[in-house]
């Protein structure tokens, strides 16, 4: 993967988890202490975030650094991107809005369909 490549997709992924999070480009601008326009070219991949801000915007995003970074799959083995998909759904179950007990039902209900042979 190139350099503007990369750079494209972390800023895909910052867009990703702010919307997810309902989050303007203003208000993830003000938590990291940046204007608006920086938000919006790091998100399109124009403007290169230093590792420190990379680290900013995961704590303001509530997510980890390593989510921000795309995966290099062809060193990856299957199991250990199940093992990541799998704490990333359960990360944004934790970080809904819904009951206890929806929430437990929404965890395992995820744990069956990662791993349907660990029952």
């Amino acid at each position: 993967m190139d350099q503007t490549t990369l750079y494209a997709k972390v800023g895909q992924n910052i867009r990703s988890f702010r919307t997810r999070m309902d989050m303007s480009q203003g208000d993830l601008a003000l938590k990291i202490n940046l204007s608006r326009t920086s938000v919006v070219n790091i998100e399109q991949g124009r403007q290169h975030p230093s590792l420190y801000l990379l680290w900013q915007i995961s704590e303001a995003l509530k997510v980890s650094i390593f989510d921000l970074i795309p995966v290099n799959h062809a060193n990856t083995s299957a199991s250990e991107l199940l093992s990541q998909t799998s704490k990333n759904i359960l990360q944004i179950i934790d970080r809904s809005a819904v009951s206890e007990s929806s929430l437990e039902k929404l965890k395992n209900l995820t744990q069956k369909i990662i791993a349907p042979d660990h029952e």
